[in-house]
């Protein structure tokens, strides 16, 4: 992992009041470096039917939607696109939209362990490169990373921080790469004092483990504008491991109401990783590295 000749406290003491700003008014309040990656986006089109026991349908928010309310405002074309939990294991509507989309996006399915190999050959060939764990799922982790392993895909694993714990040791063993969303979901107000960051911090540093930079308001006990909370274990995985943190705009954030501006999801980025070649780091090669995006062919940002 990287070495700092600054203590972590010390740094993480002086960055501790950059704000997030501009958010208000749609301005992005750093330079966006051709090639960035959305990492983790949903689609939710009433084309395709939700799965039959949702409680709550969530909001029409289609991919001509996300490339107007994300991808014009910020600038960007690559994103991965992943099947939101209201699908369950029904992946058409991804699938339909990573065509749409072409080849600057990249998806992340809900399967099944015993999905048919012609069943995963063509998700692989729509541009799938992962399979989500959700938490009624941890059973499955073993077999599906056995699934995926040779076709080079990595799991997301979408688990609370105290379920990160349970599952450390099969994540340890298993012979996929893996990404944890939203700062593995470390719980507050422990943060760093807790057992689910420990967990995250020994997967990040075992080798294939990965952390996603992304909704700090799930789990800030103080919230907006900077989530100062959360903030603290951004920097600290920020500083430890740059080159295993990717960014996501997590859009369109259905368990929020208002809804959040993207680019205030963007902008606190800024805040986490002042500098500007650790960004670029975060925002581009990583996203390169984990997903397989060609890093001779990145799109030019063109923000409005």
């Amino acid at each position: 992992m990287t070495e700092h000749k600054l203590g972590r406290r010390a740094v993480l003491a002086a960055i501790s009041s950059l704000a997030v700003t501009n958010s208000a008014i749609g301005k992005v309040n750093f330079v966006v470096p051709n090639g960035t990656c959305d990492s983790h986006a949903h689609i939710y089109d009433p084309r395709f039917p939700y799965r039959p026991d949702l409680a709550m349908r969530p909001a029409t928010a289609t991919v001509d939607d996300y490339q107007s309310q994300v991808q014009d405002v910020l600038g960007i074309k690559r994103v991965i696109l992943i099947t939101p939990s209201a699908y369950g294991a029904d992946n058409r509507c991804l699938v339909d939209s990573l065509n749409r989309m072409g080849r600057y996006a990249l998806g992340t399915a809900v399967l099944h362990p015993d999905l048919p190999d012609a069943d995963l050959k063509a998700l692989h060939n729509a541009g799938v490169r992962g399979a989500r764990v959700l938490p009624a799922a941890r059973a499955d982790i073993e077999p599906l990373a056995a699934r995926i392993a040779p076709l080079g895909w990595h799991l997301q694993i979408s688990l609370p921080g105290p379920q990160i714990v349970e599952v450390e040791a099969v994540l340890m063993r298993q012979p996929a790469r893996f990404i944890m969303d939203h700062f593995a979901h470390v719980p507050q107000p422990e943060g760093l004092q807790s057992p689910s960051y420990a967990a995250a911090r020994r997967l990040v540093d075992g080798g294939k483990g990965w952390i996603k930079m992304s909704t700090p308001y799930e789990d800030s006990k103080i919230g907006p504008p900077e989530y100062s909370d959360v903030s603290v274990v951004a920097r600290d995985f920020a500083l430890h491991a740059p080159e295993r943190m990717v960014w996501a705009s997590a859009w369109p954030y259905p368990a929020n109401k208002p809804a959040l501006s993207a680019t205030a999801m963007f902008n606190i980025l800024a805040a986490w990783v002042p500098n500007a070649a650790v960004r670029k780091r975060i925002l581009v090669e990583n996203a390169e590295k984990f997903y397989g995006f060609d890093a001779n062919d990145r799109p030019r940002t063109m923000a409005r």
